[in-house]
């Protein structure tokens, strides 16, 4: 510590999250935030609202990823027609070095819309349908913007 037992301000400044940082309210997936969540930023909206990420990776059992994509794209379909809005992209991906291999690519407006996303009907439906199609629960990870065009 400094003579003075004072912190330099330009240290302290050092140690304070940049702007637009704001505390998280919501865990990954719209669930409440664990206490001392460590402070997020990402993009925002027009209006200033973060923009939240998810990625889902999906892996269907052989002979079984046509079956899959029909129902994605149905189910994209439905978030089209449901959810304009607040999922701001919902996009289905598939690699092209393991066809069994998926990838859901979503932003929604905010933790509301992320939530209520789950509990749509056309979400369930959509999971009654994965049934006997899935290799293993799928991966899902949030994500926050950092940069881009």
């Amino acid at each position: 510590m400094p003579a003075g037992g004072r912190t330099p301000r330009r240290q302290r400044d050092a140690n304070r999250p940049p702007p637009g940082w704001t505390r998280s309210r919501r865990s990954s997936y719209g669930e409440p935030a664990a206490h001392g969540a460590r402070q997020e930023r990402g993009a925002t909206t027009a209006a200033g609202a973060i923009v939240i990420t998810l990625v889902a990776k999906i892996r269907t059992l052989d002979g079984k990823a046509d079956e899959f994509e029909a129902a994605a794209r149905e189910q994209i379909g439905n978030v089209k027609a449901n959810e304009a809005g607040k999922a701001l992209v919902y996009t289905l991906h598939r690699s092209t070095e393991d066809t069994n291999l998926f990838m859901f690519y979503e932003q929604y407006s905010d933790a509301d819309a992320l939530a209520a996303h789950g509990t749509t009907d056309h979400m369930k439906a959509f999971g009654s349908k994965l049934r006997g199609l899935l290799d293993g629960r799928p991966q899902i990870e949030r994500y926050e913007s950092l940069v881009g065009v």
